[in-house]
C-alpha cells in the first residue's frame, strides 16, 4: 500500500544560485511539476533565477496546474537567507553553497543536478549527502517524481559545524596556553 504524501508547508523556494539554469526552471514550472508541488501543500513558489533567460511567470501563463500556486521570482539577492528560511521546502540546483546553506537550515532539501555541466561533479557532493540521508538529488527530469516521493521523516539532519575545533587546532600548534 503506497504511503500518502505528507504535507511540506505552504512555501517552496527555488534557486540555481549565481548561474544560469533555465532547464531547472523550466522543468519546475511544469505541469507535473506544478501539480506535484500543489499535492505536498505548496501554495507559494518563490523563483531565484541568477543569469538565466526563462521566466517563471511566462512559462506557467498557460499552464492550468499553476492555477492556486502564487509565484514571486528575482534575479539575485545579496543573501538567498531570509528566503531560505521561510521555505518549507527547497528545490535547489547542485552548488555546493546553496546545498550546504539549505542544509545548514535543517530544511527539506531536493537538489537538482545540471547535468550539461562537465564531468557532472555535482553529482558527487549530492551523491554524498543523498547516500548519509541529508537530501534528495535529481535531475530535471526528475522533479516531480523527488517532490512527490520525498519523505522529510526519513532526512537526517545536517551535523551542525563544531566552531571551536579550527581556533583549538591553531592554539595547539601554536602552544598558546589559556592564561598560564
Amino acid at each position: 500500500m503506497a504511503r500518502e504524501s505528507q504535507a511540506l508547508g505552504a512555501r517552496c523556494f527555488v534557486t540555481v544560485g549565481t548561474t544560469s539554469f533555465d532547464e531547472m526552471i523550466q522543468a519546475v514550472c511544469s505541469q507535473e511539476v506544478c501539480m506535484a508541488l500543489r499535492e505536498r501543500g505548496i501554495t507559494q513558489v518563490v523563483f531565484q533565477v541568477g543569469r538565466g533567460q526563462a521566466r517563471p511567470q511566462d512559462l506557467m501563463q498557460d499552464n492550468p496546474a499553476s492555477s492556486g500556486l502564487d509565484v514571486s521570482v528575482f534575479d539575485f539577492a545579496p543573501s538567498l537567507d531570509e528566503h531560505m528560511q521561510a521555505a518549507d521546502l527547497i528545490l535547489s540546483h547542485g552548488g555546493a553553497g546553496s546545498i550546504m546553506e539549505s542544509l545548514g537550515l535543517r530544511k527539506p532539501v531536493i537538489v537538482v543536478i545540471n547535468e550539461s555541466l562537465m564531468e557532472n561533479h555535482q553529482w558527487e557532493l549530492a551523491g554524498a549527502l543523498v547516500r548519509r540521508q541529508h537530501l534528495m538529488a535529481t535531475n530535471c527530469d526528475g522533479v516531480a517524481a523527488a517532490v512527490r516521493s520525498l519523505r522529510v521523516d526519513s532526512l537526517v539532519p545536517y551535523p551542525s559545524p563544531d566552531r571551536s575545533t579550527f581556533p583549538r587546532l591553531v592554539d595547539d600548534m601554536c602552544e598558546f596556553t589559556s592564561g598560564e
